[in-house]
Formats: structure tokens, C-alpha cells, sequence
């Protein structure tokens, strides 16, 4: 795992694949298909088993993808632009600003023999299609599994119409009793909300002419057995019977089988009390696993009180209309994607959907500055794991916020409030997606303006992008002027100093750092210890050290370097701390004391693996190749220089382009190489770079 803090998958398949009903000859037969055909699209009606049966088929393929199966599922997902980053996220795959997400998921691929399953393409076709081919151009060896209610339109897609659960005819008599999947699936989820249930003789008709009428299709089958403690079987029957054929007039031209699906959903939805009725259409507004206590916050009011909202949620599990899943320790909710797409339905039916939505977001909103304002101090672990548990409903608040005319100011500042999560979780690009996104629809000069720019220019900077981020700076020292904003002055400055360090100009970067950290020291008189100021005084020192390091004065730089840690350990902070730690040790590289180059080095990289902090990790991981070499332990050195690059390269410019970095890293190429001789020197790094980002932070460390 990545760490503590981490809630992606590692290592591919996490899916859960119980209770599955039926489908052998399927099974075989889509199994036997992916050993040649390399796109393989699973398509049929909301409800018929897709997403299951394709995560039965993984389930399966464990022995014949030695690099993994990967689920990705895409229904939370709205926002097309953000697929690259959705499938680097699920494989684990950091992203580099310069070429974009895909180039970094090609480069992964072009050599893994792997199973993608990117469930739910329905609503983004267009974007998958213009994807999919690429990933498999470039790796011959991969191989995609796609379920969606339509084909993806590409050339060599092999689409396998999934059917629904094969049922007795009415013409003929059953032998056996329930040897038909659909009954068997029946008597199973019917024996759950009934203990004591089974098809008999007695009973195996109308139960078969229950999933007749239901078309076979294995959501509606489920959805209509729950409801058995509430009626008999007969009751049931008539009830389908007569909302089918209503269905069949209202509807219309629409297929069959949807009407099934619908009148099972239907059902469903009267069995609710009609509270859980209304909790069921506002929880729609989740696009995926949510709380209790975001329930609460959320959801309740306006006829719901805060203290029915656990009954509510626990009738509705009860109902198999939610879904209850434990993950890390606290217990979650989640709808299936098609009941959720039915709450939907209904809650915009009510004129409520925009009411939820802002509601929603400013759930998210809140969280992020709570998290913002704790952020320096002890509990960095607990908000990074809670933010990265939450990823998809804060993408959720952003879409709405900047997709809504009379909202974009407030998703800016969103955007803006979460600098702390781009930067150091390991979403650096991403972070700059939104905040170009939201730059782009709130032009005006603002507050929230300047801090989305401060934000925006300090990830360009230490993505290499060192021009684009002294422009953005610029401006919003400018905008900061006009709005008489000292605290975004303060921060715009500290990023023109960060700028002027990797461009090499050391007595600019002093200056500008020494100008960033008294305009930081007024805020603090007036806005004592708050979390953006304490991290953007102590990161301008930090700066200002390894610019005095580099200009000969390594012994000051140490004494300041210590008197940041000072602070941060009086704090329990441990992000900041890792920078000031980095600093240090190019301060303690200077003067020639190896040993504790290597104890910073190694201390920063622990803190920076809980946060996945990559910026952090490609530094920390570089020193330690620096120290290697030093201590003439040339193969591993140069397995942590190759480790190192591929780091640096998963966010941006290697080595920040800054001779700071590069030449060191030089000297230590030349030695390793002259030791080794270029065979075994290539092989050596070429070893580093094929670690993944876990592995090499382990190897780093000596784990």
C-alpha cells in the first residue's frame, strides 16, 4: 500500500463477486474470447448483471494477467475531461503535467499483460472511444473489458449482449422445480428478507411467472424478492401484472425489458414509507459511497429530521435499495448506479435536484475548509485519508459549482481552499485541472480569484512549468494589490521566490523569500498560527535555506533549517516539516556529513509516503541515490537514481529543472556509471524505474 493515508487500489482486482447466479456458459465463453480479442464491450439493459458479470469474468483470470486486473468504474464519473485522470488514479499511475494523464497511463501499459475493466461507459461513449484505442496501440498486451448500455463504436470491438437470466416458458411445465437461474436467484434473495423461503411445487409457477413478467432481468428479480415479507407472492404478481401494463401506455415505444425494470424499481419505491421515499430521491445527489454523518448533514431537513435519518437509511438497506459497505473502520452507503439514476429521476420530477446538489456542495465545501484550517497541525494523516476516501463527491461539488452560472465564484474558492490536497496527496495535476477550469469562468478580479492563482502558479512551479507559474504569481500579486489583500501578496510572493530558485537565480530567490516571509509575519500577528500562513512563512525560510546553501553559507542554512523544525514539532506537523527536513539535508550535502543527509532524507520520505506526496518522494528518493554513491553503494544508487527520474517525471520536469538538483544527480550518474561500467549500469537503472512509486520508496528506505 502507499500508506496510511491511502485509499486506492493496489495491485488491481478488489472487487466483490459473492452470491453470482448462473452465467456458466457465458463465463466461458467471454474468457475464451479475451485470450484474442483485446476489447471485449459487455452491453445489455440497466439491471441485467454487466457490472457483475464482468467482474465474475476478472474474478476468474487471476493466473492469466501476471500484472493484474483493474476495475474502473466510471458511473461517479461526469466530467469526460476528467477520464485520463480517473484511470491513472484506479491503476495507480502517477500523472505528468507536460504530456497529460494518457501519456503517463501508455508509458505504464506499453509493456503489462493486464485486464482493464471499465465498468459503466454509457454516458461517456464518446470520450472511452477516443481513449480506449490508444491504450491498446500502445500495449499490445493489454487487454479491456467494458460494460455499457451501448457498444463503444470502435474498430475491433467484439460486443457481447448480455442477456437477461434464462426463465420457464409459460407453455411448458417445470421439471426440476428452480434449476432456472433467474428462480434460483429468486428463492436466494427471498430466503435473505424471508428466513424460511423455497420454491416448492406448490409455489414454483407464480414464481416463475414472477420472473417472466420481470423479463429475466436479475435487478428487478432482486428488488421484487426483498419485498416478500411485506407481500405474498400472489399480491406481488398482480401488482407487476398491472404496473407493467401501465407502464407499457406511459411509456410507450421504449422496450419491454425496461418496463420490467422500472415496475420493479417502482414497487420498490412504494414499499418505502414516504420518508424513505424522499431519502432515497436526496441521496441520489451522492455519486458514490457516503456517511451516516454526510447523510445527516446533507439530507436531513425540510421534513426529515436529523434523528429519523439512521432508520431511514437502515430501512432502506433493508429494502436492498442501499448497499452497506465497511472501509477503513467506518461503515458507508452507496445506491446502485441505476437505483441512483431512478432517485434522480424523481428528485428532479420534484424541482429538488438543484436544491440537493448546492446542498451537497456545500457539504464539501465545508470539509474542505475545515480541513484547510486544521491542516498545520497534528491530525494531517486523518485529513488527507478523509479527503482521498471523499475524491469523488468533492469532484462532484467542483463540477456543479463551476457548470452552474451563479456558482462559479463559490467553486473557485473551492478550489482554491483545497491547494493543501493538490499539493501534497499527489494530485498535482488534477489540482491544476479544476483550478484552470475555474480561473477560466470567473475572470474578474476577487479574493478567491487571487487565491486560486497562488495555488494555481505554486503547482506550475514545481511542475517545471516555472514561466507559467511566474505569470500566474505576478497576476496575483497584482490582483492582491488591488484588492488590498496582504495574504494572497504573501503567498503570490513566496511563489515568485520558489520560481526564482529553480531558475538558478539565487540572490533573486533571498531577496523575494526575505519579502514573502515579513509579509507573512504581518498576517501572523493578526491571524495568529492559521494553517496557510504558518505553511507559507516556514516553506519561504525553507526556500530562502537552500538558496543561502548554494551560495556558500550551508552552516546558517542548517541553524534556520532547525529553528522551522522547531516550530513544526511544537505543532506535530509532519508536510512542511518534510520540505524543511529536505532543505536541511542539501545543507548537511554542502558540509559533507553523509550520515545525517541520509537520517533526514529517510525521515522525509516516511512522512511524505502517508500523504503520497510525489514532489516530496522524487526529492527524498534522489538524496538517498546522492548518499548511496557517497558511500560507494553504486548498484543501489544507481537503482534509486532510475527510481528517482521515474518519480520525477510522474509530476512534471525532472529534477525541478533547476541545477541545484540536476547537478548533483550528474555527478552522481558519471561516478556510478564509471564504477559500472554501461552495462550494468543500464540495467541497474532500468531496475529503478520499473519500481513502482510504493516499491521504490520501500527499496529507499531499506524496507
Amino acid at each position: 500500500m502507499r500508506g496510511a493515508a491511502s485509499p486506492r487500489r493496489i495491485g488491481g482486482f478488489a472487487a466483490d463477486v459473492t452470491d453470482f447466479v448462473g452465467r456458466r456458459a457465458e463465463l466461458a465463453q467471454i474468457k475464451e474470447l479475451l485470450s484474442t480479442a483485446r476489447l471485449v464491450t459487455l452491453t445489455g439493459v440497466a439491471g441485467v448483471g454487466k457490472t457483475r458479470l464482468g467482474q465474475q469474468v476478472a474474478a476468474q483470470l487471476a493466473d492469466s494477467f501476471p500484472d493484474g486486473r483493474w476495475v474502473v468504474e466510471l458511473a461517479p464519473l461526469r466530467d469526460d475531461g476528467l477520464l485520463g485522470h480517473t484511470l491513472t488514479m484506479a491503476l495507480d499511475v502517477p500523472v505528468r503535467s507536460p504530456q497529460g494523464p494518457l501519456a503517463d497511463l501508455i508509458d505504464f501499459l506499453h509493456d503489462k499483460k493486464l485486464l482493464l475493466v471499465v465498468d459503466n461507459c454509457e454516458h461517456l461513449v464518446g470520450a472511452c472511444a477516443g481513449v480506449i484505442p490508444r491504450l491498446l496501440r500502445a500495449a499490445p498486451e493489454l487487454r479491456v473489458l467494458a460494460t455499457s448500455r451501448q457498444p463503444l463504436g470502435i474498430m475491433g470491438e467484439y460486443v457481447w449482449p448480455v442477456a437477461p437470466l434464462p426463465t420457464p416458458s409459460a407453455e411448458n411445465p417445470l421439471p426440476g422445480g428452480a434449476d432456472y437461474p433467474a428462480l434460483t436467484l429468486f428463492a436466494q434473495r427471498a430466503a435473505a428478507a424471508l428466513p424460511g423461503f423455497r420454491i416448492t411445487e406448490e409455489n414454483q409457477d407464480i414464481v416463475a411467472e414472477i420472473c417472466r413478467c420481470l423479463d429475466g432481468i436479475p435487478l428487478a428479480i432482486e428488488l421484487a424478492a426483498v419485498r416478500l415479507p411485506a407481500k405474498s407472492l400472489e399480491q406481488l404478481l398482480v401488482e407487476l401484472h398491472t404496473r407493467h401494463r401501465w407502464l407499457a401506455v406511459e411509456i410507450g415505444t421504449v422496450e419491454a425489458r425496461h418496463h420490467s425494470l422500472r415496475a420493479a424499481i417502482d414497487g420498490s419505491f412504494d414499499l418505502c414509507s414516504s420518508a424513505e421515499q424522499v431519502m432515497w430521491e436526496r441521496l441520489s445527489v451522492f455519486p458514490t459511497s457516503f456517511t451516516l454523518e454526510t447523510v445527516e448533514q446533507v439530507c436531513a431537513g425540510d421534513g426529515l429530521n436529523t434523528e429519523s435519518v439512521l432508520d431511514l437509511v437502515a430501512g432502506l438497506v433493508d429494502k436492498s435499495v442501499l448497499i452497506r459497505e465497511d472501509r477503513l473502520g467506518r461503515a458507508q452507503f452507496r445506491l446502485l448506479e441505476t437505483l441512483r439514476q431512478y432517485g434522480q429521476d424523481r428528485l428532479r420530477e420534484a424541482g429538488q435536484e438543484m436544491t440537493l446538489r448546492r446542498r451537497h456542495r456545500d457539504w464539501y465545501l465545508r470539509l474542505a475548509e475545515d480541513c484547510a484550517a486544521e491542516w498545520f497541525g497534528p491530525d494531517q494523516v486523518r485529513l488527507s485519508s478523509r479527503l482521498q476516501a471523499e475524491h469523488a463527491n468533492i469532484r462532484a461539488a467542483l463540477d456543479f459549482s463551476l457548470t452552474t452560472p451563479e456558482e462559479t465564484r463559490t467553486g473557485l474558492s473551492m478550489t482554491a481552499t483545497l491547494w493543501f490536497y493538490w499539493l501534497a496527496c499527489g494530485l498535482l495535476t488534477e489540482g491544476r485541472y479544476w483550478l484552470n477550469r475555474a480561473l477560466r469562468v470567473s475572470p474578474e478580479p476577487s479574493r478567491e480569484r487571487a487565491r486560486a492563482l497562488w495555488a494555481n502558479s505554486w503547482i506550475a512551479v514545481v511542475q517545471g512549468d516555472t514561466a507559467a507559474g511566474a505569470a500566474m504569481a505576478a497576476e496575483c500579486r497584482e490582483c492582491a494589490r488591488q484588492l488590498d489583500d496582504r495574504r494572497a501578496l504573501a503567498h503570490g510572493t513566496q511563489v515568485l521566490g520558489l520560481s526564482a530558485l529553480f531558475s538558478n537565480d539565487l540572490s533573486r530567490a533571498r531577496k523575494v523569500f526575505a519579502e514573502a516571509g515579513q509579509l507573512f509575519a504581518g498576517e501572523l500577528s493578526r491571524h495568529a498560527h492559521e494553517s496557510d500562513l504558518m505553511c507559507g512563512m516556514l516553506l519561504a525560510r525553507a526556500g530562502s535555506t537552500v538558496a543561502l546553501t548554494f551560495q556558500g553559507d550551508p552552516a546558517q542554512a542548517a541553524l534556520i533549517c532547525n529553528e522551522c523544525l522547531e516550530v513544526c514539532d511544537r505543532h506535530g506537523e509532519q508536510w512542511v516539516r518534510s520540505h524543511v527536513l529536505t532543505a536541511l539535508a542539501l545543507a548537511e550535502w554542502e558540509s559533507g556529513r553523509w550520515r545525517e543527509v541520509a537520517a533526514h532524507a529517510r525521515d522525509a520520505l516516511r512522512s511524505r509516503r502517508t500523504f503520497y506526496d510525489l514532489l516530496g518522494m522524487a526529492a527524498s528518493v534522489e538524496m538517498l541515490a546522492w548518499i548511496a554513491t557517497a558511500s560507494r553503494e553504486f548498484e543501489r544508487a544507481t537503482v534509486l537514481l532510475g527510481a528517482a527520474v521515474h518519480l520525477w517525471q510522474s509530476f512534471g520536469q525532472p529534477l525541478f529543472g533547476s541545477r541545484i538538483w540536476s547537478n548533483p544527480h550528474d555527478e552522481c550518474e558519471t561516478r556510478c556509471r564509471g564504477r559500472l561500467g554501461d552495462r550494468t549500469f543500464e540495467a541497474a537503472y532500468h531496475r529503478g524505474t520499473e519500481l513502482t512509486t510504493a516499491q521504490a520508496v520501500a527499496y529507499a528506505i531499506a524496507e
